[in-house]
């Protein structure tokens, strides 16, 4: 493994500085992304740092959140 990486990607930064402890994700050919935002948006749980962080390909304000009470989500 190389100690130094380039960042390319938003993420790349991210965990540079920060510990990720939960992803959203889903095996499927419909883009889910845009609506997750949306839901997670109107949460009062949540909030976004960093606006247009991986959003920069859609219309979304961004698709980082912060919850301030960690749950874990399954479904």
């Amino acid at each position: 493994m190389r100690p130094y990486k380039p960042c390319h990607w938003h993420i790349d930064y991210l965990i540079q500085v920060a510990r990720v402890i939960g992803i959203f994700w889903s095996v499927c050919t419909e883009k889910h992304e845009c609506g997750w935002s949306s839901q997670i948006s109107s949460s009062k749980t949540s909030t976004s740092p960093v606006r247009g962080f991986g959003s920069s390909d859609c219309k979304c304000r961004t698709h980082l959140y912060f919850f301030h009470v960690y749950r874990m989500f399954t479904r």
